[in-house]
């Protein structure tokens, strides 16, 4: 059974060393408490029936129709306004759908792979002005970006109740996948550029009337 986690599992984010295989887990929220319980549910139930079992943990996962803060984030990307985070020096993982589902595909077949935990993702993590800028050149839009200091934005998400989200515009949370790549040979071929492309253009599809 191949398990797709999130590195939620391990936390919400990091501070200049990305999470690792061998990162001990403190997550941070529900959905993290969650995902790091039905893993360790999981290897219960295989140790008692020898069941072979593999978890992949996923940073966030680009491709087209990406819902939920993605869907939000490429609204906002298409909107005139200019956007406060010239400043922001952050780095994110990312991973496209089409190399996390070969990830997934992989750790099924290979016998190596059992009882282990892989993290997936691209090796060059974005930067929120990076993603921003991406998008909107995708959508044919110019940057607009301008500079506001991230402890001030992040002040802004406490006082409008929404300091986890604007978080993870300001901070980092960056992942090692070399494991994934040195037992499996796998590594993965969608960098940013194709993988918001793709994005912008069924994003364009769907609103099309």
């Amino acid at each position: 059974m191949v398990f797709l986690s999130s590195v939620k599992a391990i936390g919400e984010e990091t501070a200049g060393t990305p999470f690792t295989t061998e990162t001990a887990p403190r997550p941070i929220d529900a959905y993290g408490r969650a995902k790091l319980a039905a893993e360790h549910a999981l290897a219960e139930a295989s140790r008692e029936f020898s069941m072979e079992h593999v978890i992949v943990r996923a940073p966030l996962v680009l491709g087209a129709g990406a819902r939920g803060n993605l869907a939000s984030l490429m609204r906002l990307c298409d909107s005139p306004w200019p956007l406060p985070f010239a400043a922001i020096d952050n780095r994110r993982s990312f991973v496209h759908v089409a190399d996390l589902a070969r990830l997934l595909v992989q750790c099924a077949q290979a016998p190596q792979a059992a009882a282990r935990t892989y993290l997936a993702a691209h090796e060059n993590p974005f930067s929120t002005p990076g993603i921003v800028g991406s998008i909107r050149a995708a959508l044919g839009r110019p940057p607009r970006l301008f500079k506001c200091e991230s402890a001030t934005l992040e002040a802004w998400g406490r006082r409008i109740g929404r300091p986890a989200l604007v978080q993870r515009l300001t901070r980092s949370l960056e992942v090692d996948a070399s494991a994934a790549s040195r037992d499996l040979g796998w590594s993965a071929r969608h960098g940013l550029e194709d993988s918001v492309r793709e994005m912008a253009l069924a994003y364009r599809a769907m609103r099309r009337p």
